[in-house]
């Protein structure tokens, strides 16, 4: 479901871009196609380069694209008769006085900062009801409890973690060396393979196991790797249960 997501997004993007781009009258600078196309790559090669895309392209993709709506605007409008030629022309008046209003708004508001944060706070009490807002990490996503109790018992050996996880542990266990991390467009199939395999218990999962010398597993509950060592594996204990996570640890460990 995720990699449909991914794929979705990337085709979405790409739409933008391509639309914004040839059905326009503009003229580009060549910085700014420089720019969007560079940062488009960066976006397909790891999902966490899109947010930079958006950054980028979104200010030089807004001005062709307005003058995309502009030209199908005025299209439908010369196309149109009666009810829906009348309507069109009142929706237009209406943004027309909006946008003006608008404009002048922003000209005599010299400190207009100050009104849009006193309005993003307001709405962010009314979201959240006047409750705490919870900043920090989320119990639910990260292991934190498991991390407590490495550091507590001081627990030596090697660790296999989830995927998600990688970051996570980098940043909480500085000394340790996590199996895979956010970056898999570094690692690719030499790291990746490897992880399925043994998160996915496919033949050769115990083997390799033993290549990277791992004593300890860092997974969901719900996932296969879990379940299995949980229900049926001799070799592996729990060390540590929490609500989400389990610790597993080799017998001759513990």
């Amino acid at each position: 479901m995720l990699e449909f997501y991914k794929n979705t997004m990337k085709k979405r993007l790409l739409f933008f871009v391509l639309i914004g781009i040839l059905f326009n009258k503009k003229k580009m600078f060549l910085y700014e196609i420089f720019l969007i196309f560079v940062f488009l790559y960066f976006a397909f090669s790891a999902k966490r380069h899109t947010p930079l895309f958006a950054f980028v392209a979104v200010p030089i993709m807004a001005s062709l694209w307005q003058d995309i709506i502009f030209s199908c605007y005025n299209r439908m409008f010369n196309l149109s008769r009666g009810w829906l030629k009348l309507l069109l022309q009142k929706s237009s008046e209406y943004f027309n006085s909006r946008s003006s209003s608008l404009y002048l708004m922003e000209n005599k508001l010299k400190y207009h900062i100050l009104p849009i944060t006193l309005v993003s706070f307001f709405i962010l009490f009314c979201g959240f009801k006047g409750e705490k807002l919870n900043i920090g990490l989320d119990r639910s996503r990260y292991p934190l409890e498991i991390v407590e109790y490495i550091k507590e018992n001081n627990v030596k050996g090697n660790i296999f973690n989830q995927y998600g996880m990688g970051g996570f542990l980098i940043w909480a266990l500085p000394d340790r060396k996590v199996f895979i991390d956010g970056r898999m467009d570094v690692y690719k199939k030499e790291i990746s393979d490897p992880y399925l395999t043994i998160l996915n218990l496919k033949e050769g999962w115990e083997d390799l196991l033993k290549k990277y010398s791992i004593e300890h597993i860092v997974a969901r509950k719900k996932i296969i790797i879990s379940r299995f060592l949980v229900k049926i594996s001799d070799e592996w204990v729990v060390s540590k249960e929490t609500d989400n996570e389990y610790l597993f640890s080799k017998k001759d460990n513990q």
